[in-house]
This record gives C-alpha cells, sequence and structure tokens, in this order.
C-alpha cells in the first residue's frame, strides 16, 4: 500500500487556519509573559523572566480572586 499525499492536501486549511488562529497566539502569549511589555510602547520591551509570575502570585488582590473564582466553580460542580 502506497503513501497517497492527496488526503492531507485537504486538511491544510484547517491546519493553516488552526496555526493562524489558536496556535499563534497561544505561543505569543507565553512570550509575552515572560517580557514586561506595554503595548504603547512595543518597542522597548525586555525579558523579565519570571518576574511577572512572582509579583501576580504575591498580589493580595489577585490570590482572594483566585480564592473567589475556586469556591464558584466548586459549588457550580457540586450543585449541579
Amino acid at each position: 500500500m502506497a503513501f497517497q499525499a492527496q488526503p492531507f492536501y485537504f486538511l491544510l486549511p484547517a491546519i493553516i487556519l488552526l496555526g493562524l488562529f489558536l496556535f499563534l497566539p497561544a505561543l505569543l502569549t507565553i512570550y509575552y509573559a515572560f517580557t514586561d511589555y506595554y503595548l504603547l510602547t512595543p518597542d522597548q520591551r525586555q525579558f523579565v523572566g519570571l518576574r511577572n509570575f512572582t509579583q501576580i502570585f504575591g498580589d493580595p488582590v489577585f490570590l482572594r480572586s483566585l480564592q473567589n473564582i475556586t469556591i464558584f466553580v466548586v459549588g457550580i460542580i457540586i450543585f449541579k
């Protein structure tokens, strides 16, 4: 049985659209998470590593909102 490439040509538009609208934004989000990026000055971004994550997980407002979301989701799952 020989390999036929023609069926994969039909998948090509779907793969291109997935790459443009799903994979590319996901990769850019990961990239921007590790940089100091400001939308109004895009030329001045710099790599900051894990500083963004340590800053957000050290914020009491963020931790409280995370707790509220967890309680809400668990409550919805239990009482549904």
